[in-house]
């Protein structure tokens, strides 16, 4: 009789396959590339920061926004620019700038006004008084004030300085010394925001970043694992722990060899 095609044939058992000893094997070679990977980056970093000085490495600087983002020199908010006579005072993460440059250390501008003599940037707790080629003359605090909390500046009709606090309007004399409340302002021409050229949105952010992160520093975190930010001193770990288990798994699956060569 012919067997039916439903029986199987019986199947052929590959000796070995599922040993310790292949096991063993097979994730020593798999933690060996891993581990591989590492190594050479740790070696090529290495070669390099041993050649720092006759590859400039402190001299090139590296200035690619994602990599920027990473090392967090990106800021949070986009610049807020007035116009300010002929020139522009910005504001970016509590520094005003005059035409893109560095200025001083502010709260972020709410506004600014000019008089024949000097410019005026107002935040929300204080007023700068600068000079018309960006120097600061004063700087007048909550205590010079007439309400600790500014919520706008503009010019009246008269061209003089109107600052709006939570508790009314006020105008000044012309030294900045005397505060009283505006009455009867008649039209007042408010200080709004402008939109930041491209130009000058690149001035600030390069200002802000400064030169870049130089290649030396970016090649040293890598080598030292800081680049990778709270996971390097795990990756670190990883490779020396993954270096222990090679050697030993090597060392281990030798002597089995020569074992079982006798």
């Amino acid at each position: 009789m012919k067997q039916s095609k439903s029986q199987s044939k019986p199947s052929r058992k590959r000796s070995g396959r599922n040993t310790p000893s292949r096991i063993l094997l097979r994730w020593h070679r798999r933690l060996g590339e891993t581990i591989a990977v590492l190594l050479l980056v740790a070696c090529t970093t290495g070669l390099l920061l041993n050649h720092t000085e006759g590859l400039n490495l402190r001299d090139l600087k590296i200035k690619a926004p994602w990599l920027l983002d990473w090392y967090g020199m990106q800021p949070e908010n986009h610049p807020i620019s007035y116009q300010t006579g002929t020139d522009t005072l910005s504001s970016l993460e509590g520094t005003l700038y005059y035409n893109g440059t560095p200025l001083i250390d502010s709260d972020s501008l709410i506004g600014t006004a000019t008089t024949p003599d000097l410019y005026c940037a107002a935040s929300t707790s204080e007023l700068l008084l600068l000079s018309t080629d960006g120097q600061l003359i004063e700087r007048l605090n909550t205590a010079s004030l007439p309400h600790p909390t500014l919520v706008g500046i503009g010019l009246d009709h008269s061209k003089s300085i109107i600052i709006n606090t939570p508790q009314g309007l006020y105008t000044t004399d012309a030294d900045f010394i005397e505060w009283t409340p505006a009455e009867n302002p008649g039209p007042i021409t408010w200080s709004t925001p402008i939109p930041t050229s491209p130009i000058l949105n690149d001035a600030i952010l390069t200002a802000y970043r400064g030169q870049g992160l130089s290649l030396y520093r970016i090649i040293l975190d890598i080598h030292s694992g800081r680049f990778f930010g709270s996971w390097g001193p795990w990756l670190t770990d990883f490779t020396a722990i993954g270096l222990l288990l090679l050697t030993a798994s090597g060392l281990y699956y030798a002597a089995f060899l020569r074992i079982k060569q006798r």
